[in-house]
């Protein structure tokens, strides 16, 4: 009886790792990620950011526009490795943001683009010396998303009322 207990407990534990719990989860700011990232190298994180350029590939800027970009792939990208324990949280705050790329996109009689901000949870990685994640290898930086929340569109029109 003592073994199945055991067992039992052991599965849960491995059942339940899917997704970091809050305390293992380090709330930065891209700034500080881009300051110091072997502080954070192959942590849970967790930073409100922007993205504002086009969609062919996902990167985000600080909302001050200060720091960035650091480039986000989804843990079934082919280019992720180390595989992550973890999978993305499919639901209606990744769909908006997935599907909201289009206003990154310049308006074709007024240039303007919109922007999209929320915030960003995953595991933080940094490129070795001399490597690079993305196409080229051109990002020395990259958040393995887990989750996404607190999706916030804006179109880049301004009201005129």
């Amino acid at each position: 009886m003592m073994i199945k207990c055991t067992l039992w407990i052991i599965w849960l534990g491995i059942v339940t790792t899917g997704i970091a719990s809050a305390a293992d989860v380090t709330e930065t700011t891209l700034c500080e990620l881009e300051k110091q990232p072997r502080q954070y190298a192959g942590r849970m994180v967790k930073f409100i950011a922007e993205r504002t350029r086009p969609p062919r590939r996902i990167l985000v800027d600080d909302p001050s526009g200060k720091c960035g970009p650091i480039l986000v792939e989804l843990p079934t990208d082919p280019d992720v490795h180390p595989r992550p324990h973890f999978e993305v949280v499919k639901n209606a705050a990744l769909e908006r943001f997935l599907q909201s790329a289009f206003v990154l996109i310049p308006d074709a009689k007024t240039h303007k683009k919109g922007k999209i901000t929320a915030t960003f949870q995953g595991r933080f990685d940094v490129a070795d010396s001399g490597k690079g994640f993305g196409h080229g290898q051109l990002y020395n930086l990259r958040l393995v998303l887990q989750q996404v929340s607190n999706v916030s569109v804006n179109n880049g029109e301004t009201n005129t009322d």
